[in-house]
């Protein structure tokens, strides 16, 4: 027996489930008896409406429920309202309570899986950030947005652009002190940046943001940007993969073989982003540099 959620965008009234207030999403007699009780009672996981409902993306498990939420002792910053999920997602499931997630670049003016709803940018912005609230609920973790506007909303052509604008440098600034207010508030004893692969200029203002990060006490890590990852010819991962590493080594190998499933389920939270078939990436490069059959997520710091 576990506890369920509907997920965000869906809404249960008078036996109906509808998606975005807008479509009506048919489900069977059993499939609305779970989800009319999912407030007040744990459901059976065995049951065959549970898993058709997880599957079909409409509810998900509750992964943390804290009787007393402790101060989380780690920072993951997270460029957008998916990447924590999609990078870090094994390690936040199997320690949420100890993370907090900061979303710094969580404005979303455009989605392509929502086009037909014809939704403006602030109500995609405010789906996706619904979405990376819900994410951190079901896996126990706090969450912070820093509200800053993503490259696409910052006179940047492409998201991709090699140089950073001189403009963005009071945004950089602010976002900085943002995250040492946040890591002297709180007894935090790890912060976690992107690596940057990829080359999305939102990641790698923050890959060097962390980079420069040298709070006293505070560990520096970085994590793998998925799925870029998966993106990048073989020849181009390596190159950026040395790039991004000169200067540091390997901090942890986490072993997300057991999670790894989960890791995929809750990613497809963000359905203004992805679907669950994209999401098999994430399953196929942490199979990939895991040996012996693991799934790993790994993490880089500092060369002292």
């Amino acid at each position: 027996m576990n506890w369920y959620s509907l997920l965000p965008h869906y809404t249960f009234n008078n036996g109906t489930v509808v998606f975005l207030e807008r479509e009506v999403v048919p489900i069977s007699e059993e499939q609305k008896r779970v989800v009319a009780g999912l407030k007040s009672q744990q459901v059976d996981d065995r049951d065959p409406a549970v898993s058709t409902l997880v599957n079909a993306g409409i509810i998900a498990r509750v992964i943390s429920i804290a009787a007393q939420k402790k101060c989380p002792s780690k920072i993951v910053v997270s460029p957008h309202s998916d990447d924590a999920a999609l990078s870090m997602g094994g390690h936040l499931i199997l320690n949420g309570s100890d993370y907090n997630i900061i979303t710094v670049f969580n404005t979303c003016p455009f989605s392509d899986n929502f086009r037909a709803y014809e939704m403006s940018p602030a109500e995609i912005t405010e789906c996706n950030n619904k979405e990376d609230v819900f994410y951190a609920r079901m896996i126990g973790a706090d969450i912070v947005f820093l509200n800053q506007r993503e490259a696409l909303e910052r006179a940047y052509d492409s998201p991709f652009e090699k140089k950073i604008k001189r403009g963005d440098a009071e945004m950089i600034a602010e976002v900085r002190s943002q995250l040492t207010a946040l890591t002297e508030r709180a007894n935090v004893d790890s912060l976690y940046f992107p690596l940057s692969l990829g080359n999305h200029i939102d990641h790698v203002i923050l890959h060097l943001m962390g980079r420069s990060f040298t709070e006293k006490g505070c560990r520096i890590r970085f994590y793998e940007d998925q799925p870029y990852t998966e993106e990048m010819s073989e020849a181009e991962l390596k190159e950026q993969m040395a790039e991004k590493t000169k200067g540091l080594r390997i901090a942890q190998e986490v072993d997300i073989t057991d999670v790894l499933e989960e890791k995929m389920r809750l990613a497809a939270i963000y359905k203004t982003q992805y679907d669950r078939s994209y999401l098999e990436k994430l399953g196929t490069y942490a199979r990939k540099i895991g040996a012996g059959g693991r799934a790993i997520e790994r993490t880089w710091e500092v060369v002292a």
